[in-house]
């Protein structure tokens, strides 16, 4: 557990949930791909390598698969090397922002 995490009763982590509440309450703009939960600095660090900085390329990838999970996850895991926990938290939160303002 990161310093700056706090566990919830059920297990989750009130630092994720204020990410994902965050990440809901507006359109994507510019923001990096670590504003999206699940992503962190290793994993820009990965995706900018393969020229992926915004979260707007990311919303991409998961819409051109057609929301797909296990597409998405596979595409995922292989770009920035995320654990099947963080695939989840992406996908979950890419799935609610796009129902949310698609």
């Amino acid at each position: 557990m990161h310093s700056n995490e706090t566990l919830m009763a059920d297990g989750g982590f009130l630092e994720i949930d204020q990410k994902l509440q965050k990440f809901l309450s507006e359109p994507l703009g510019h923001k990096l791909v670590t504003e999206i939960p699940g992503l962190e600095g290793r994993h820009a660090d990965r995706l900018k390598t393969k020229g992926i900085r915004k979260a707007y390329v990311i919303l991409g990838v998961f819409l051109a698969l057609n929301k797909d999970k296990d597409d998405f996850a596979e595409w995922l895991k292989k770009a920035a090397a995320t654990n099947s926990t963080e695939t989840k938290t992406c996908y979950k939160a890419l799935k609610q922002w796009s129902e949310k303002f698609i």
